[in-house]
This record gives C-alpha cells, sequence and structure tokens, in this order.
C-alpha cells in the first residue's frame, strides 16, 4: 500500500532524530546522489539542506517499507499548510523527470515508486553496511 507524502515526510523527521545510522547513511547518499544529478540544486544547500535531507529520508523509508510513495496534490499551500517547504513538488518532478523515480502518469503525481537504478544505490549502501 503507498505511503501518503505527508506520512512519509513525518516518519522520516522522526527518524533523522534517531541514532540509526544504517538510516542516516542510506539518507546521506540519496541527498548526494540527488543532488549531484540535479535534482536538488547546489546553490543555498547549507540554507535549505534540511529540507533535501527530509525528502531523502522520505524515500529511504519507502524504500525500507518496500512500498510507493502516494503524491496526492502538488499545491503548494497544502505543503505550506503541514509545515513543509513548498519547494518539495518541483524536486519530485525533477526526481520523476531524471527517473529516481518513476511514475504511471510520468508526472510527479500519484503512486510514485523508486526506479531500480536508486534501488540499486541502496541495495548496495545497505549490503557495505551490513
Amino acid at each position: 500500500m503507498p505511503l501518503n507524502i505527508f506520512k512519509a515526510l513525518e516518519v522520516a523527521s522522526l527518524r533523522l532524530n534517531q541514532n540509526d545510522p544504517e538510516f542516516h547513511s542510506q539518507t546521506n547518499l540519496t541527498t548526494d546522489i540527488l543532488r549531484s544529478a540535479g535534482v536538488y540544486p547546489h546553490r543555498r544547500s547549507s540554507l535549505n539542506g534540511h529540507v533535501h535531507q527530509l525528502l531523502s529520508a522520505a524515500i529511504v523509508h519507502v524504500y525500507q517499507q518496500d512500498t510507493s510513495l502516494d503524491v496526492t496534490t502538488r499545491r503548494c499551500g497544502t505543503y505550506a499548510l503541514y509545515s513543509y517547504s513548498t519547494k518539495l513538488p518541483s524536486y519530485l518532478t525533477k526526481a520523476v523527470k531524471l527517473g529516481f523515480l518513476t511514475s504511471q502518469n510520468g508526472k510527479a503525481t500519484g503512486k510514485l515508486e523508486l526506479s531500480e537504478l536508486l534501488e540499486a544505490y541502496l541495495d548496495e549502501a545497505q549490503a557495505v553496511l551490513a
């Protein structure tokens, strides 16, 4: 069953505050991959790095739960209402366009699954840490 984007972000935020080396390592790897590919901008990453880290953590949580991400809305107002960055929808769009997340409709809405490429990186990171 797909995990709602807001629920995934909430759980990811809680998990980032826990002492879980595997989760933190996979989150950092995902952030680095998405930043180097251009999903997250390099500019002002010191200012917005926590936003990048949070979305990466949500992606890793979805990976570890072996499920998908359910993006029900792209309205910036909804993200702001839940106190999340209004940049998140654009990051999701770039991740879909660049092939890190896959969508049935080709857009960053609905059920988003991790691509084989991203899963391979996370599988490798998990094997190294084990």
